[in-house]
């Protein structure tokens, strides 16, 4: 219980021995200098004074920009965005995309010879609608790659690949 009653006065003791140090050894008053120092910011914020219109229409201008350049700087330290990261091989392929307003364009995303980087043709392998293959044809160097699946579904295999390349960033180790 001793123990308990020491601790007690110690850390009762401890704080105020020091504030009391602490305000004999300094030359002034840290509280009247803080709150001085408040009352002159706020003096500032509530002062009046007149700007004529065209500064003022200058600052309502740059704030914005100053602000989204900021932002700008903060998210992206390295220079180095997904938005450079517009081609890649998949499934044997080189593949060539484009972004509109950051995202992925789908619309865009283009299948090129591995060879001779000519835009490859689909053809549909069979004529019966039930098989579901096509084959990319290059009608330059002949070069052709089959696939067991429909076009568009290669092309989505393909998004989602280069999504998850994003989205790890192993786009940046390549």
């Amino acid at each position: 219980m001793k123990k308990h009653i020491k601790k007690f006065w110690l850390l009762l003791i401890v704080p105020v021995a020091v504030g009391l140090l602490v305000n004999w050894l300094t030359p002034f008053d840290i509280p009247a200098a803080v709150w001085s120092v408040l009352k002159w910011i706020w003096s500032l914020l509530v002062a009046k004074f007149s700007l004529p219109v065209w500064l003022i229409l200058l600052l309502m201008l740059m704030i914005p920009a100053f602000i989204l350049i900021l932002i700008a700087v903060f998210l992206n330290r390295s220079g180095e965005t997904h938005l450079t990261y517009v081609s890649d091989n998949f499934f044997g392929i080189s593949w060539h995309w484009q972004y509109t307003w950051g995202e992925l364009y789908d619309e865009s995303i283009v299948p090129r010879c591995p060879q001779c980087k000519s835009v490859l043709q689909p053809v549909e392998e069979s004529g019966y609608r039930v098989v579901d293959d096509i084959t990319l044809l290059c009608h330059h160097c002949g070069f052709k790659q089959r696939f067991e699946f429909n076009l568009h579904t290669l092309v989505d295999r393909v998004k989602r690949e280069i999504d998850r390349k994003i989205v790890t960033r192993e786009y940046l180790k390549a």
